[in-house]
């Protein structure tokens, strides 16, 4: 049975020039309410994807976006265990990108809805 402290769902908002696209993801015993969705330059889009765990199962799994027009991607990852803690992190792969990211979030014990925000780098 679901419950809603399983749910695990993601906005994007994307401050580059490029589109985030081809999503690629992995889940581990969960399911796609809604599949992951190209995030467009200069947007911030609500509800990029959003996941569906299971009681006495949990919530984990990854989603990796391609910056369109370079070599890197914007790599997207949660673990919203039955029993202990949740964790969530962003990163840019691979290292060296002239892109930085960062995640907030979630702000709320049974929403775990997160932010994940991708600018340029700032020289």
């Amino acid at each position: 049975m679901a419950t809603p402290g399983m749910q695990v769902k993601a906005i994007v908002k994307n401050f580059t020039a490029e589109n985030l696209i081809n999503p690629t993801d992995h889940l581990d015993e969960t399911s796609w309410r809604q599949q992951p969705v190209n995030c467009p330059a200069e947007k911030i889009t609500n509800y990029a994807f959003y996941a569906q765990g299971f009681s006495a199962v949990g919530n984990a799994g990854w989603v990796q976006y391609k910056i369109d027009g370079t070599e890197y991607f914007l790599h997207i990852a949660w673990d919203v265990p039955y029993i202990g803690m949740n964790s969530f992190s962003s990163s840019i792969i691979p290292a060296g990108a002239p892109f930085q990211t960062s995640m907030t979030g979630p702000h709320r014990q049974d929403d775990n809805t997160f932010i994940v925000t991708l600018n340029h780098k700032i020289s």
